[in-house]
């Protein structure tokens, strides 16, 4: 019997690849299991295209995520610790983000999202379009990072 972690997952699954990624890891030619790359707007990049991710800055145990938080991987260097579920919203954010920008451009440039979208601003640099509430979540799991890292 196949057991489903919730109604949403098959949803996601659809959204990501539909946007050209993946709802989970995929193995490369080696069989090791990778996560999506993301452009520097937050977007999966093909697997073909994909080039060498990031190393992170730092000491890796400072990095770590406690108890069963992952990093929420709003873009390549994201590594604000969330539960699994922030990281699959991110990764549903991040696929849709494209289908909320303007085509027209607008007062932000090619990047202005359309009205009721804004910018979720996750990190420097984060031009993914998503909902206000979206944004205000972003900006309570970094807050709460902080928080739990005594930073």
């Amino acid at each position: 019997m196949r057991r489903m972690l919730s109604p949403s997952v098959p949803a996601i699954g659809l959204l990501l690849a539909l946007a050209g990624g993946s709802a989970v890891t995929a193995a490369d030619d080696s069989g090791v299991m990778r996560r999506p790359k993301y452009d520097a707007t937050g977007v999966v990049i093909p697997r073909d295209a994909a080039t060498e991710t990031p190393k992170p800055q730092g000491d890796l145990t400072e990095m770590r995520c406690p108890g069963r938080t992952v990093w929420r991987e709003a873009g390549p260097t994201d590594h604000v610790c969330v539960q699994e579920h922030a990281r699959i919203r991110v990764g549903v954010e991040n696929a849709a983000g494209p289908s909320h920008v303007n085509p027209d451009g607008g007062a932000y440039g090619p990047q202005t999202c359309l009205p009721g979208f804004v910018w979720r601003d996750a990190f420097p640099g984060d031009h993914v379009c998503v909902t206000p509430d979206a944004r205000r979540l972003a900006d309570w799991e970094n807050i709460s990072d902080k928080a739990q890292r005594g930073n």
